[in-house]
């Protein structure tokens, strides 16, 4: 392995990623390889086989050890969660949302969300993002709402429900009251 321009990954990550470069070149180095050769490469590095995959043809089409390393991504742009939104964006789909109300439609919300991103110069997240930031809201939120003049109260649901129940009359047939 040749000497590689490390200064975008995190000192801490170096020989993980040096681990990664080298079993990946070795892979790519195989004239046909196998799918066995492909699991012992992923075994090798601790990856799922999709994974090993991705990272393999990363390395192959860029030939950038920062590409290859989760934390060089990040440090840059800020910390992600597992959904992929940033943690700023994140904060900004939750004022709106503790502002709104979790009752508040996902058009309203979306329509604030969208406003205070550009207006902080993000990239808004998308309507699915900030309707599922809703509903995990809602699901967490013990059904705080808020009036039209924006106090917040518990919510109350009402509902009517109709039981079709067999009844057993007294010769033993079972029938449904109508």
């Amino acid at each position: 392995m040749e000497n590689r321009d490390l200064s975008d990954v995190h000192p801490l990550r170096w020989n993980q990623i040096r681990r990664r470069i080298t079993v990946i070149e070795n892979y790519l180095s195989l004239n046909n390889p196998t799918v066995a050769d492909r699991n012992s490469a992923a075994i090798e590095i601790g990856l799922s086989v999709w994974q090993f995959g991705r990272l393999a043809e990363t390395w192959r089409i860029h030939k950038r050890p920062s590409m290859l390393s989760t934390s060089a991504s990040t440090s840059r742009r800020g910390s992600r969660r597992r959904d992929g939104i940033d943690d700023h964006v994140r904060q900004i789909v939750d004022n709106v949302i503790s502002e709104v109300g979790t009752q508040a439609r996902n058009k309203a919300v979306q329509k604030l969300v969208v406003e205070r991103a550009e207006k902080a110069g993000v990239a808004p997240p998308s309507i699915g993002s900030v309707w599922n930031m809703l509903m995990e809201s809602r699901r967490i939120g013990k059904g705080q709402c808020s009036t039209p003049d924006g106090d917040r109260q518990e919510a109350i649901a009402v509902g009517r429900l109709w039981l079709e129940l067999p009844v057993q009359v007294p010769d033993g047939t079972l029938v449904r009251p109508e």
